[in-house]
């Protein structure tokens, strides 16, 4: 068989793919016109490296879309070094400088989803948990008054100021955050 850089590509799209490619997949994946797709799909099944399969999707033309699937043939050339070469370094070689951006991108990403956790954790701490507690003082107190556990006045039923400052530094205490 001979080989190609179209070749090359076209096999390099359909094992990008995990092996299995649809026409539309590799036009995607290469720069290949409609003919050279079909010619390279009549040659590599000629030669076995791939086997072509309809699906139930519609293609341009109306008829079942073609999809490539590479054979244990390919697979062997290609661990033999068989994509070598421009496309495959083109396509599989990865660009420095756009690893550091996205690097760079997704520490910056991080930073920001650490610095809203810890704001909603200091939220949680310093003025949530407080009032759960206040209201599950104020639930006990209630549940005794009405058991007849305990006879208090319905004036006594707020909670003093003294006891939200208590509630306030017990959550700091036990929950405290800290912004790095």
């Amino acid at each position: 068989m001979r080989t190609t850089e179209e070749t090359k590509a076209f096999v390099l799209a359909v094992y990008e793919n995990d092996g299995v490619a649809s026409m539309r997949q590799i036009r995607l994946a290469t720069d290949l016109s409609e003919n050279q797709r079909h010619h390279q799909f009549s040659k590599l099944e000629k030669h076995d490296f791939i086997t072509v399969e309809k699906t139930d999707m519609m293609g341009n033309n109306g008829a079942g879309m073609k999809v490539a699937k590479l054979t244990e043939k390919a697979y062997e050339e290609i661990n033999k070094g068989f994509l070598q070469g421009e496309p495959y370094k083109r396509k599989l070689a990865p660009d420095n400088t756009e690893l550091a951006e996205e690097l760079d991108e997704v520490k910056a990403e991080n930073d920001a989803l650490a610095k809203e956790l810890a704001g909603t954790q200091e939220w949680l701490s310093s003025y949530l948990i407080p009032i759960v507690r206040a209201l599950r003082a104020e639930s006990i107190r209630h549940n005794r008054a009405l058991s007849g556990d305990l006879a208090i006045d319905l004036d006594q039923f707020d909670i003093e100021k003294d006891e939200i400052k208590q509630f306030d530094e017990s959550a700091k205490k036990h929950h405290s955050v800290t912004l790095e």
